[in-house]
Formats: C-alpha cells, sequence, structure tokens
C-alpha cells in the first residue's frame, strides 16, 4: 500500500508501433523502425531494455531504439588504371589494364541507441560486408567478417551543460572531410570509424571547441571471422601493413557572424615505423 511502482511489464500500443517496459518505476520505450512482425525483434528490444533497466532511479526516462541499413554497390570498371605502388609517370611501365572488371558489395550494419534521461547515451552498431566479382580476384568473399563499426558512450550537458564526451568507436567528419574522414581507409568504403575520445566544449551559443584523440590499430581485433582486414594501409604489399596512427585534434567552429563563419584547427599525428613495398622497415 502507498507504493505507486508499476511493477514488471511490457505494453504495446498496436499500430503506434511503440512498446513501454515498465521496471521499478522506470518507464522505458521501445520503437519500431519497420513493419515487420515475429518475436525475435521484440526479444532483442526487451535485451536492450532489460541491460540498461538497473542504470536509472525513478523518475529518469530510458528510451531505446534500433534498425538496420543495407547498402549495395554494382562496381563497373573498363581499362582503369593500374596502381603502381612507388611509381612516377616517368617510371610506370603500363598505366591501363586494358581489360575490365565487375564487381558488386552488400553491406549490412545492425545498430542499437539506449538514452537514458537525455543525459547519458550507449550506441553500438555492428557491420559486414562481402562481394561477389565477376572476372577478378575474389576478395571479402561471403560471409566474410562481423565487426563493430560502433560503440560508444555519450555523457552530455556537463560542467553547467557546456560540455559533452564521446569516448569508444565513432565516426567523426571534420572540414566537410577534408581534414578528418576516413580512419579505416583500407578497406576502402566499408567502414570509417576512429577509435577515439571526443570532448565538445560549448564556448558560447554559436561556437565550440572540440578536443579528440585517436589510436587506429591496423587490424581489428574485434571480429568475427579473423580476416586479417588492413585498415590503416598505407603500402599495397601483401603482409606489409602495420602502420599504427596516433592523433590529437582541436577544432574550433564559430558561427558568431552569420557572413563571417570560420573553423580553426589543429592536428598533431604519430605514425609507427611499417613495412614499404621493398620489405625495409621505414
Amino acid at each position: 500500500m502507498g507504493d505507486d511502482r508499476v511493477e514488471n511489464q511490457t505494453v504495446e500500443d498496436g499500430e503506434g508501433g511503440t512498446a513501454v517496459l515498465a521496471c521499478g518505476g522506470m518507464r522505458c520505450a521501445v520503437r519500431r523502425r519497420t513493419a515487420k512482425t515475429g518475436t525475435l525483434r521484440w526479444t532483442l528490444a526487451a535485451m536492450l531494455v532489460v541491460a540498461v533497466a538497473g542504470l536509472g532511479s525513478a523518475g529518469e526516462r530510458c528510451v531505446a531504439d534500433a534498425g538496420i541499413d543495407w547498402r549495395f554497390y554494382d562496381v563497373y570498371c573498363d581499362n582503369p588504371v593500374a596502381y603502381q605502388n612507388n611509381r612516377t609517370d616517368a617510371t610506370a611501365t603500363d598505366p591501363q589494364k586494358g581489360t575490365y572488371y565487375n564487381y558488386y558489395r552488400l553491406r549490412t550494419r545492425p545498430w542499437a541507441r539506449v538514452d537514458l534521461d537525455d543525459r547519458y547515451g550507449l550506441y553500438g552498431r555492428l557491420a559486414n560486408e562481402f562481394r561477389v566479382y565477376d572476372n577478378n580476384k575474389q576478395t571479402y568473399p561471403f560471409p566474410h567478417e562481423l565487426f563493430i563499426d560502433n560503440l560508444y558512450v555519450d555523457f552530455r550537458d556537463l560542467w553547467q551543460d557546456r560540455l559533452s564526451v564521446r569516448a569508444g568507436r565513432q565516426d567523426l567528419k571534420y572540414g566537410a572531410g577534408r581534414v578528418i574522414r576516413d580512419g579505416t581507409p583500407g578497406d576502402i568504403s566499408r567502414s570509417f570509424y576512429f577509435d577515439a575520445v571526443k570532448t565538445e566544449v560549448r564556448v558560447s551559443e554559436k561556437s565550440t571547441l572540440d578536443l579528440v584523440g585517436i589510436w587506429q590499430r591496423p587490424e581489428d581485433p574485434w571480429t568475427v571471422g579473423n580476416e586479417n582486414v588492413d585498415l590503416t594501409k598505407y603500402q599495397a604489399r601483401e603482409g606489409g601493413n602495420d602502420l599504427t596512427e596516433r592523433a590529437a585534434l582541436a577544432y574550433y567552429c564559430n558561427r558568431e557572424r552569420k557572413e563571417f563563419p570560420y573553423e580553426l584547427y589543429y592536428v598533431y599525428k604519430d605514425e609507427s615505423r611499417w613495412l614499404a613495398a621493398n620489405g625495409a622497415r621505414l
């Protein structure tokens, strides 16, 4: 008597596509992204909610969301220019291959997000991409590997609502992608992530300062499939890539004057020694 807490229960709103899990005074909403039915979706949604149900106290709101995206590429190249490592226009022997190649790429990325009281968040995304070649060497064969594409935590509106922190594997983009964009160039556009910690300081209403620390390894140990994909590839040499990258970034963005917005940045980068195409350690 006198206890207004709601016992553990799940309520579905039917046409609206939202499930609400009440657990110990905490209400967690899970929103559907697709019209597909089945117990698997709701099982996964319930697992997400239960996983964070113990993080908050009464009065805090936990919202979970999940989905999946697909990307399909059909790539066709006719008489492409051959990549010749460490060659110049004067020393290149055959700049074109004189043939064509055609291949398909299919990438799938299931993801899930949990936000607690608009101040804390957890986001995860898995990814897989396989390719089918028409008349070329088969790389990234089906089913290839399942890897963690994003996995980070958010701490928002700290220090008088001026500071936010994101830590973990995340996508970064600065300078319209011309300064910072792709942390894994070795797998082409399969992934873009960085293992990083990003801190955003709101200097004023229309200006921010981002401070970022990055650590990129040449191969990702957190995979299912163990394909040993070169991620930080600098030299096109089999087994010749072991380049570890570390960087620090400061990026200031000012929008105080509409007629004169500007951005300032500083990037420090450090690279480990790596094997060149001729086998020399640089």
